[in-house]
């Protein structure tokens, strides 16, 4: 994956593919993440996670079809377009980003 912006804390991804790691262990087809913020190791030093990720909940909701499957409380973790392992660390917080769609933001660790 090449980073959209660089940062000196931090390289932003936009529009990537993740997979979900559901919490028995199955994986999903990909699902869009709107943005995925992966921090520097000297910024990760003074936080609690590694990366944070942006998925809109149209795209969450393209893995329950008519509303069954498992919503982002079955969710353990994403894997990326590098094949690189990300555990969901706390709850995801679900954000109203106007003018952008509502999503899930959730705090990353890598595994």
């Amino acid at each position: 994956m090449q980073p959209t912006v660089s940062h000196t804390e931090c390289n932003d991804y936009q529009d990537i593919d993740l997979k979900v790691v559901f919490k028995e262990g199955t994986l999903s087809q990909p699902i869009k993440c709107a943005w995925l913020r992966i921090y520097s190791e000297d910024y990760v030093q003074c936080s609690s996670c590694d990366a944070h990720a942006q998925i809109y909940c149209i795209d969450v909701n393209s893995l329950r079809p008519h509303h069954n499957g498992v919503g982002t409380e079955g969710y353990a973790g994403f894997i990326d377009e590098d094949g690189v392992n990300w555990k969901i660390i706390g709850c995801p917080q679900l954000l109203d980003n106007i003018p952008n769609p509502p999503g899930w933001r959730f705090s990353l660790k890598r595994q």
